[in-house]
């Protein structure tokens, strides 16, 4: 079954439990999990049935797990409160009451649970109290080790501080805070597997600690197993729901694994309970620069600024908003701001590399990537901006650091395959291509087994019938019937096709005409789109919509949508929007802008194949599957069949490999579909100093080369299977 299925049948599941068959209800649920078991909807009602055929244990078990998948649902909470009431648990049913009444504030059935509870007398008389109150059971000698691991904490010599943490935990064993203590030291000098023992131990002997499943969260959370991280975090605000410490680490978490809108409302709620928190304030700001929420973000950086100058944290932050908005030089600025604040900040020296490579200073971004490898720990991310600029000429030290980090059992799956990718980047460049093959299938296998262990797996089912539905949407009736709602403009140039099928070259050549503004990667489009439910206050999905939109809407929705492209404050003619996945939307696109450009960016379908599987895409999930890889391109081939038949607007076709055999040609015809006068600098595309954001950041920068044409052939004895599905797919 499909996404789409499956969330049917849930439906199904909840419409018999209503009217009371519970078991056939369960019956559902279970077929549901059976397909899908981090289905968050289905277990937490599966376990409301356990519930209510008298299986509290089990169904503490069920709802804990969809609470830790879905943490933002207030009524996941509640449930888990009746739970634990019902097994006597009254300490942790209050918790959840009180998390589910911070979610949402008006379930008034949720404050009446927690004042039953904490009205009753004498409830709470006999808890263990965590932490200090069992100081006196503590011989002083432990007491005294124990201080002294923190002084030398405080003091940076962490090594140091676990030997005397050591010695508390042999002088006093039993202690979970000790052993917590210990755990969260072994942590800081990267002993995580060591760390994940003491963690454990910490809770099974004090499990009314807070701090204990904080740190045991913290621990799966550098293992990069991000589920049991939120229960963790989880656990300690059900034993303390006022913790801000907590609800920062559960929505640094869910930002991690890309869960943003879960992200925000976590460190919404930590910040209300330390408003001046710099670490709370960046970490908000972060998530909403990634909600596209800039302006918002942006402010609360400059606030947090206006009280600590120094602050690191939100100079890094609002350096990288900077960044997205394209305005380089105040980017710069306040990456250097951070590290001057704070020199051992590595985030900062890692964004400044970014930026730098973008930019064009390869030299300058391998001098601030150094920078981190300074600093104890494998810097996955660091070591892979190495690789991608310098991929074979990568010095041997620096490929012997990424072997380094495969072989620690203790690196986190996100980082292990971030290595790899920087692997095969320098197998590839050196023509070891068994080598890279392995790598890559390293890589990939990682994060497509990590992708649906969060519930972010690709649904090729539901990409497929949103491509029908989009072209079943975007006649030719329909294009008659919209097609003089948009506005005039012709300034927007769309550049789209599948990744890694020249886009970026493509607009490297157009941007290089005094005329043209490159604008890169851009989320306008989509964003647009999927906007058209809250715009319209409709609840029907936006490719619904679309077939009924109106005159006023769609110029509506141009004119913001130009106003956007028009922030970059570009005097030039044109701005080229190059987003691969463009090609999805352009029935929307040409009823916005039935005046602008469109070109299409096609290249040999094993070539974008290969190219797609090398490429450690941290933002698509189907180029880490071979079998999604095929069902994407067969799609994308519909699609544009169906935009070739009806699309009221030309389209102009580009192949990469006719741009590498005759690249005046290309560039010429590219100049011409814009009507504008020839410039040579259109052919030295790769000495301009305009700002890149793609994967293809220093293939640009460099002349046309012919090694990529006909790629796909190294590679055959490890995708010759997915060539041959490619081979019946047709050039469109």
């Amino acid at each position: 079954m499909h996404s789409a299925e499956l969330s049917a049948r849930v439906v199904d599941g909840l419409r018999v439990h209503l009217d009371g068959d519970i078991e056939q209800a369960g019956r559902i649920y279970s077929e549901v999990l059976s397909h899908d078991p981090l289905r968050a909807d289905a277990l937490h009602l599966f376990g409301v049935v356990l519930f209510q055929l008298g299986d509290p244990h089990s169904a503490l078990d069920a709802i804990t797990r969809a609470v830790a998948l879905w943490p933002n649902m207030a009524h996941f909470h509640a449930n888990l409160g009746e739970v634990y009431r019902a097994l006597g648990r009254l300490d942790r049913a209050a918790g959840c009451f009180v998390l589910a009444l911070k979610l949402r504030p008006d379930r008034f059935e949720s404050l009446a649970d927690v004042d039953l509870l904490l009205r009753r007398p004498g409830q709470f008389d006999n808890l263990p109290l965590p932490g200090p109150a069992h100081t006196e059971l503590v011989p002083p000698a432990a007491i005294a080790a124990t201080d002294r691991g923190f002084q030398l904490q405080s003091e940076g010599s962490h090594g140091a501080a676990v030997e005397s943490f050591v010695k508390a935990a042999q002088l006093a064993p039993g202690v979970g805070l000790i052993e917590s203590n210990l755990g969260q030291a072994l942590l800081e000098v990267k002993r995580t597997r060591e760390a994940l023992y003491h963690c454990q131990e910490s809770v099974r002997l004090s499990p009314d600690l807070p701090e204990a499943w904080d740190r045991l969260g913290s621990v799966y959370e550098a293992l990069g197993r991000s589920i049991e991280a939120r229960t963790c975090y989880l656990e300690a605000l059900r034993i303390n729901p006022d913790s801000s410490v907590v609800m920062n680490s559960l929505g640094r978490v869910l930002g991690d694994a890309l869960c943003t809108n879960e992200a925000q409302v976590w460190f919404r709620l930590a910040l209300q309970g330390d408003p001046d928190s710099v670490v709370i304030r960046s970490n908000l700001a972060w998530v909403l620069r990634e909600l596209g929420c800039l302006d918002e973000a942006a402010a609360l950086c400059r606030g947090t600024l206006e009280n600590a100058p120094d602050a690191a944290e939100a100079h890094v932050c609002l350096g990288s908003i900077y960044h997205d908005q394209r305005r380089m030089e105040e980017a710069r600025t306040h990456f250097r701001f951070a590290i001057e604040a704070n020199p051992k900040f590595l985030l900062a020296h890692q964004s400044q590399g970014i930026l730098l490579s973008e930019m064009g200073d390869l030299a300058g971004a391998e001098l601030a990537f150094r920078e981190v490898l300074k600093h104890p720990g494998h810097h996955s991310r660091a070591l892979s901006g190495l690789a991608n600029i310098l991929r074979g000429k990568l010095p041997e030290a620096d490929f012997a650091a990424i072997q380094r980090g495969l072989a620690d059992p203790d690196l986190s799956d996100n980082a292990r395959a971030e290595l790899h990718f920087a692997a095969s980047t320098v197998c590839d460049a050196r023509r070891d291509i068994s080598e890279a093959a392995h790598h890559l299938r390293q890589a990939n296998g990682i994060r497509h087994a990590e992708n649906y262990r969060t519930g972010r797996g690709y649904g090729a089912a539901d990409h497929e019938r949103f491509a029908n539905q989009m072209m079943e949407t975007c006649s030719s009736d329909y294009f008659e019937r919209v097609l003089d709602f948009g506005l005039a403009s012709e300034r927007p140039v769309f550049i789209f096709g599948l990744p890694r099928s020249g886009t970026s070259l493509t607009e490297q050549i157009l941007a290089s005409h005094s005329n043209v503004f490159g604008l890169g990667e851009t989320d306008l489009s989509r964003a647009g789109f999927v906007s058209l439910p809250e715009l319209l206050g409709d609840k029907r999905e936006a490719v619904e919509i679309l077939a009924e939109i109106d005159r006023a809407t769609t110029r509506k929705l141009a004119q913001s949508h130009l106003d956007k492209l028009e922030a970059v404050k570009s005097s030039a003619r044109f701005l080229a929007d190059k987003l691969p996945d463009n090609y999805l939307y352009l029935g929307y696109l040409a009823t916005l802008f039935p005046n602008a450009r469109f070109i299409h960016c096609r290249r040999d379908l094993r070539d974008v194949a290969v190219s797609c599987w090398a490429t450690n895409f941290w933002y698509l999930d189907w180029p880490n599957s071979l079998d999604h890889i095929a069902s994407r391109f067969a799609a994308y081939q519909q699609m544009m069949a169906h935009w070739e038949e009806v699309f009221p607007v030309p389209i102009l076709h580009v192949d990469y490999e006719s741009t590498v055999d005759d690249l005046e040609s290309t560039a010429r015809k590219l100049v011409d579909w814009c009507g504008l006068d020839w410039e040579p600098a259109c052919l030295s595309f790769h000495e301009s100093n305009r700002v890149v954001r793609t994967a293809s950041v220093t293939q640009v920068r460099q002349p046309l080369y012919r090694r990529s044409v006909g790629r796909w052939k190294n590679y055959e004895a490890d995708l010759g299977s997915l060539f041959e599905r490619l081979e019946g797919l047709v050039k469109v």
